[in-house]
């Protein structure tokens, strides 16, 4: 029903208001998702908030190349479209995006969203906390980050002397 969803639309709004203590002066953009947990009546509302001068702040250099942008997505939800193409069978998933600064961890059922949670340290913590414990020198940070990039995180892609970083 329409009306539920603007209703909706409106408490979402005025308890991430409420609840996360939002500036009123600024202007936002609000993505939200509920997610049934069994109950009748019951959801849970997933919410993204971002500053709209923020994101446009960022995406500038884009648009001014392109003159548009198609598509942005929270981290969370980017293995949605995993299941609507039909690369992936449903079924319960779970999946870890690593970033600089934090790592995301996703929880699919049956090709259904359920869950996303936030680590606020990425992999640039995990490098420094690795370096730190292992003083190895002329390891950078780029250095890590080919590894990951070109190895991923199994500890079968590595030989020898790669079993150290692990």
């Amino acid at each position: 029903n329409l009306l539920q969803k603007i209703d909706l639309d409106t408490y979402v709004e005025t308890k991430a208001f409420e609840e996360v203590g939002l500036d009123d002066v600024e202007e936002y953009i609000f993505r939200y998702k509920s997610v049934d947990v069994g109950e009748e009546k019951e959801v849970i509302i997933e919410i993204v908030i971002m500053e709209r001068g923020a994101i446009e702040e960022y995406f500038a250099p884009i648009i001014e190349k392109f003159d548009y942008l198609d598509f942005v997505s929270y981290s969370g939800y980017l293995f949605n479209v995993l299941y609507k193409e039909g690369i992936l069978e449903p079924q319960k998933d779970l999946y870890i995006y690593f970033s600089k600064d934090e790592v995301f961890i996703t929880l699919y059922e049956d090709g259904r969203f359920l869950q996303t949670s936030v680590i606020p340290e990425g992999l640039e913590t995990i490098y420094e906390t690795l370096n730190e414990s292992l003083k190895m020198r002329n390891f950078s940070f780029e250095k890590f980050m080919s590894l990951v990039v070109e190895k991923g995180l199994d500890i079968n892609n590595y030989d020898e002397d790669g079993h150290i970083f692990f």
